[in-house]
């Protein structure tokens, strides 16, 4: 069974989740297109873009442990290629860059 923004084959042209911060809060984007120097252009309700710093929006991802997959946002990539991710309560795990995928937006 597919979960709500589960990647899956054929996904990989829709956008991906992430959260962005403007207007003095986080907020659900879609990121069209990863900038050079960190940055990306993402879509805000409504369909206005933006382009974002590096330090303004946090990837969305999937990340599998406990034999379960789990909604995480991506705090860091070390250099090893693993992912430092916060989960929902605030927990922060390491996880093998195997065991992360992408949380892809509908392609509305």
């Amino acid at each position: 069974e597919k979960k709500e923004g589960e990647v899956t084959e054929g996904d990989d042209d829709a956008p991906m989740r992430a959260l962005g911060f403007y207007g003095e809060s986080w907020h659900k984007v879609k990121i069209v297109k990863l900038k050079k120097g960190g940055k990306a252009k993402v879509e805000l309700k409504g369909g206005v873009t933006r382009t974002l710093e590096a330090n303004c929006f946090k990837r969305l991802v999937w990340g599998f442990f406990n034999d379960d997959w789990h909604k995480c946002t991506v705090v860091k990539v070390k250099k090893n290629g693993d992912y430092k991710v916060e989960l929902k309560g605030g927990e922060v795990k390491t996880l093998a860059a195997a065991c992360i995928k992408p949380q892809y937006a509908s392609k509305k």
